[in-house]
């Protein structure tokens, strides 16, 4: 059973029953003239049934906010915060130890308890492996729930009193979170699941909320020490910037319409004990090129401004957790309207953009899910197309960017091809200039854009090129060519050469050098051009070729002593670089040296009652290899 709430827009409050039976009789009088198909009714009737319409749309205008409540199902749960999931319903936090869920259509609540008992669930957000994050504030863990199987999985922080409160996805695929008791950032893979701390420069701050900023880092608040603070998720340095009011106790952070980071400021800040002391009342900007901080009054004085988020109407919204209001604020002017909750003492704490052009919001001591309903604006239609020419056939991808939000899409693409897609995809098969037209619309109204799509006829593929020559080097080989006789419809702009194991080297013209090949290996290529219409046919495969290398290191070196010489033993080395090795060479200590197609090897002219060592290269074809280990020490005796 859910509770409805009808609130003006423009004043930001209920109507009282005497607002909504004033009288105008005057007015009423001045207009009979113009009221002929009523002219049998008696002026009392007529006034009648026009006061009667008159306070029906005082009662709920079409132009009204409305605020729906839904209840938790279990009672003193403490709803905390809120977040669209990947499913498209609502998921929020229950203090109490469970993880709710909110369907946006039919309203029906779930609720999935988590493994620790006494785990208190904070923060939540939407993972980048399509499952929900939380914070377990008590538990010092991070919890994940499976929004289809509805699996919870916990995973501890490595410091065990940790509290960890906010948490959202970062730029690097990872889930970062704040440790308000430790006055740590903590940062989860969701992969391995490894946990990684940072502490944040200043003691006793008490990081709370935390977001993705629009510039890639991490931007959070710190409650304690009254400043906003933001880390690279690169370098993890951590920056602060202390706001105007010393005392300001920021909360909620969230990305503003306008690209600033939008913060709610509240004085004290206490969100596990719902303890107020709201000494502070305003809503923060920073801007986060110039890190410019502005603060904004909220009209109620201690109202606690609590969560925050980036509303679907242009406006930034957010919660008064003792004023009892959801409010939003304009970026533009900076006016803050209050619209009040239907509960009383409701706690309104966690708020989000939900489905449909509505916010959601949880109420920490009224138990329920609250809905802020707004009135249908008129949509407006923009649209981006990728790309806007080329030559056909031509696939164009098309994003709808309209605002309002629309609640229907009508495309027409200028070959007499439609869709109701709101992101479709069309691809050109003829050429000429095509005018794309998207029509957007909801209860309120429709429009259109529209933009061109510029087709050219097919440009014919190049012809093959011929190969003249390959030479194999170490690892890699040489292809040389010319180009095709046909450039086709217009000029080559690549070449690829490709090996019969797959190999590719792309290149500008020829020669073209195919890296990465393994010695010893025989190869065959074949060279493609590419020009603007395509990529043409493969010229005639190569002759066969082997790259080689030198070959490797001899192994197991040992020497034995005779009278002014040794004989020195080795093993071949396990590559001989892709050609046969056709000798050694063994170099003593000092210098001597002898040659040998295989092992032993020789090495005379030496000093007798001189200490010796040895080490032993390979040669092939194409070279002399790295020398070996040295030997064992030996002295030559007579």
């Amino acid at each position: 059973m859910s509770s409805h709430f009808c609130v003006a827009v423009e004043r930001g409050e209920t109507f009282s029953e005497s607002e909504k039976t004033v009288e105008r009789q005057d007015a009423l009088r001045e207009r009979r003239g113009g009221m002929e198909p009523f002219k049998n009714f008696s002026e009392k009737t007529l006034i009648a049934l026009i006061l009667v319409l008159v306070l029906f749309l005082y009662a709920c205008p079409i132009w009204a906010v409305t605020v729906d409540e839904y209840p938790v199902l279990t009672s003193v749960s403490l709803p905390s915060i809120i977040t669209v999931g990947p499913d498209g319903a609502l998921w929020f936090t229950e203090a109490v130890g469970k993880i709710g869920r909110i369907d946006p259509t039919t309203h029906t609540v779930a609720e999935y308890s988590t493994p620790t008992t006494t785990s208190w669930p904070a923060g939540i957000t939407s993972g980048p492996d399509g499952a929900l994050w939380f914070t377990e504030g008590k538990a010092s863990q991070i919890g994940r729930i499976d929004p289809t199987t509805h699996v919870i999985t916990e995973y501890p922080t490595p410091t065990a009193t940790s509290w960890p409160a906010g948490i959202t996805s970062g730029p690097d695929g990872a889930l970062w979170f704040t440790e308000t008791s430790t006055d740590q950032l903590g940062r989860i893979d969701p992969t391995t699941h490894a946990v990684i701390e940072y502490p944040v420069t200043t003691i006793g701050s008490y990081p709370f909320d935390i977001i993705r900023g629009p510039d890639g880092a991490l931007w959070f608040t710190e409650g304690q020490a009254s400043k906003i603070g933001r880390i690279d998720p690169a370098t993890h340095v951590i920056t602060e910037y202390a706001t105007p009011t010393p005392t300001s106790g920021p909360a909620g952070i969230t990305i503003g319409p306008d690209g600033a980071l939008w913060f709610t400021e509240q004085g004290y800040y206490s969100s596990f004990t719902f303890s107020f002391s709201f000494n502070v009342s305003q809503i923060g900007r920073i801007d986060p090129t110039t890190h410019v901080i502005t603060e904004y009054p909220v009209p109620t004085p201690s109202s606690g401004p609590g969560g925050i988020t980036n509303g679907p109407d242009g406006g930034v919204w957010f919660t008064e957790l003792a004023g009892n209001n959801v409010a939003r604020i304009d970026p533009a002017t900076h006016a803050v309207t209050e619209y009040p909750i239907p509960t009383k003492e409701s706690v309104p704490f966690g708020i989000t953009s939900g489905p449909g052009g509505s916010l959601w919001f949880t109420e920490g001591y009224g138990n329920n899910i609250g809905q802020v309903v707004l009135p249908a604006v008129k949509p407006t239609a923009s649209f981006t197309a990728n790309p806007t020419s080329g030559a056909a056939p031509l696939a164009v991808n098309f994003t709808d960017t309209s605002t309002g939000p629309p609640t229907s899409w009508s495309w027409t693409f200028g070959d007499r091809a439609t869709s109701t897609s709101q992101n479709p995809s069309h691809t050109y098969t003829a050429a000429g200039d095509y005018t794309v037209t998207l029509n957007v619309s909801n209860s309120a109204g429709s429009s259109s854009a529209s933009n061109t799509i510029t087709v050219r006829s097919p440009i014919a593929v190049p012809g093959a090129p011929t190969i003249v020559s390959v030479s194999a080097g170490n690892g890699q080989v040489t292809v040389n060519f010319k180009p095709p006789s046909s450039k086709g419809g217009g000029p080559i702009t690549s070449y690829t050469v490709t090996s019969n194991l797959g190999n590719t080297a792309p290149g500008a013209g020829s020669p073209i050098t195919v890296k990465g090949l393994t010695n010893g290996t025989t190869y065959t290529f074949t060279v493609t051009a590419t020009n603007a219409g395509g990529t043409g046919p493969a010229s005639r495969p190569s002759k066969a070729v082997e790259p080689a290398g030198p070959p490797g290191a001899p192994t197991g070196v040992t020497a034995t002593a005779g009278n002014a010489q040794a004989t020195v033993s080795f093993t071949a080395p396990t590559s001989n670089g892709g050609s046969d090795i056709t000798g050694y060479t063994v170099t003593s200590s000092a210098g001597q040296k002898a040659k040998g197609p295989k092992s032993p090897i020789v090495v005379k002219g030496l000093t007798n009652n001189n200490s010796y060592t040895f080490t032993v290269t390979a040669t092939n074809k194409i070279g002399t290899g790295p020398a070996s280990s040295p030997s064992n020490s030996v002295t030559p005796v007579k």
